[in-house]
């Protein structure tokens, strides 16, 4: 029984020794910026250890852990020229045991974006003005 606080205790993929993905898209991505940043959270189901290896788009980034039935954020910094202008795939698989299992929350990205319109409008974030 997990349960996450004031949270709703909705989960998403379960990811187990095979692999789960999680696929969203990007657009107007500045690949001229070095750093883009993923954010991964997820709860543990099993009550061990959990490591999870971390793919983007086919490259190996490296691994997060934690232990127990507990939430945990992983941020993990990558070069943008991995992301694609469109759709994109995180991939995340248990390798500390056969029995390390934990669950998606939820993929966030922030990415450099190009200062191009979106239905007619531009969006930019402006420093407090003195």
């Amino acid at each position: 029984n997990i349960l996450n606080g004031d949270k709703e205790n909705f989960f998403g993929q379960v990811i187990t020794p095979g692999s789960t993905s999680v696929q969203f898209s990007l657009d107007n991505v500045d690949q001229s910026v070095l750093k883009t940043y993923i954010q991964i959270g997820v709860q543990g189901f099993t009550t061990g250890y959990h490591r999870i290896s971390v793919s983007v788009n086919g490259t190996a980034l490296g691994s997060f852990s934690f232990s127990g039935a507990n939430f945990k954020i992983a941020d993990i910094g990558i070069p943008t020229q991995i992301v694609n202008e469109g759709l994109n795939t995180v991939t995340m698989t248990g390798t500390a045991s056969s029995s390390d299992f934990s669950m998606v929350e939820y993929v966030a990205a922030q990415y450099p974006r190009s200062y191009v319109a979106r239905n007619d409008q531009l969006e930019f974030p402006m420093p407090n003005l003195k």
